[in-house]
């Protein structure tokens, strides 16, 4: 899982309580390395509410909505 919280990305993981797992978190910029450059992303977030800022960061990472970046709602 990739986020831009420094608190959570600094915790470097998301417990699961219903799975039972830890699920690393990194910074969003790691997508731009591979292996994680060429995989598919899911976006869950409150769209229109970050000032353009997730804009930012998705064509920062040479994503494209619709072909390798996707909103979940």
């Amino acid at each position: 899982m990739v986020d831009v919280d420094e608190k959570k990305i600094k915790a470097g993981f998301y417990f699961n309580r219903s799975l039972n797992c830890k699920i690393p978190i990194a910074h969003f910029t790691a997508l731009t390395s591979p292996p994680h450059s060429s995989l598919p992303v899911v976006c869950c977030v409150a769209m229109y509410r970050t000032g353009g800022k997730l804009e930012e960061n998705v064509e920062s990472v040479g994503r494209e909505e619709g072909v390798d970046l996707w909103h979940f709602f």
